[in-house]
């Protein structure tokens, strides 16, 4: 196997993994590992597999670059860097889809801060970030990276809202 579709594998174990044991697979790993057994096991997968990614990244060697990102790549880059840190430093208070381990989701009556802009701001974080890493760092395995980067984060927030949606019900579609 090329060293680069190591890298693909990996972005596709990354990426599978966490939709996999956040959606499907969450109810049945909880019934068997209890709560914080599957956050262990849910928290060694995801570092394993972004562990995978950087090994296999590193495998590729030196790799040249798919266009300049030039001052303007870099200033748009650092604007969007600076909203993706404003969301995620947001996301980190208050936030319904952080694991609570005790009663359903706990959130306020009222959007406040970031999530007046969006239910998933650490996702949305994600994402910017994504798109920042490649547009500065466009190597074959830079994008591939990216990519499963913000492909997880658009997906995750879709479906995680999704969940929210069927398992809270109207207070979530009002929040």
């Amino acid at each position: 196997m090329t060293p680069m579709a190591m890298l693909e594998l990996a972005a596709a174990a990354f990426v599978g993994s966490h939709l996999a044991m956040s959606h499907p697979l969450r109810r049945p790993m909880i019934n068997v590992l209890g709560e914080k057994g599957f956050m262990g096991v849910y928290s060694l997968v995801s570092l394993g597999t972004l562990i995978w990614m950087v090994m296999a990244a590193r495998a590729i060697g030196a790799e040249t670059l798919r266009w300049d990102a030039g001052e303007a790549g870099i200033v748009a880059s650092s604007v969007l860097m600076w909203v993706g840190m404003i969301l995620f430093v947001g996301s980190l208070r208050g936030n319904p889809a952080m694991p609570h381990f005790e009663g359903p989701p706990q959130f306020p009556a009222e959007p406040r801060g970031v999530f007046r802009i969006t239910r998933h701001p650490m996702m949305w974080a994600f994402g910017l970030w994504a798109i920042v890493h490649a547009i500065v760092n466009p190597t074959p395995s830079g994008l591939v990276i990216s990519e499963a980067v913000f492909v997880l984060a658009l997906f995750g927030a879709a479906l995680q809202d999704s969940k929210k949606r069927r398992l809270i019900g109207s207070p979530w579609k009002q929040w």
